[in-house]
């Protein structure tokens, strides 16, 4: 069985946010996502990488979608929406 982790490095939370390391150090310095230093280095927990990419209670929901997925989704029944926002986070 895979352990669930609580927190992650800023590389590791970069790849499951999809942006760059660097970038993802940049967010945690102007404090767009929230981490803590451990003996200098950054930790960011699960549920804050889960609020940026937008999952709540294990869901997908519809956050921060720029504007042609949100017409796209328009069109789209809410078990449709969570399918295809699932498909787009896992590919």
């Amino acid at each position: 069985m895979e352990e669930k982790r609580l927190a992650y490095r800023p590389s590791e939370a970069a790849q499951m946010i999809g942006v760059d390391k660097q970038t993802l150090t940049n967010w945690l310095n102007k404090g767009i996502i929230k981490g803590c230093k451990i003996e200098g280095c950054w930790v960011i927990n699960i549920n804050e990488i889960n609020r940026v990419i937008g999952i709540e209670n294990n869901r997908p929901v519809l956050r921060d979608i720029n504007s042609e997925y949100r017409k796209w989704f328009a069109g789209l029944n809410e078990k449709d929406k969570l399918t295809e926002i699932d498909r787009l986070l896992h590919s």
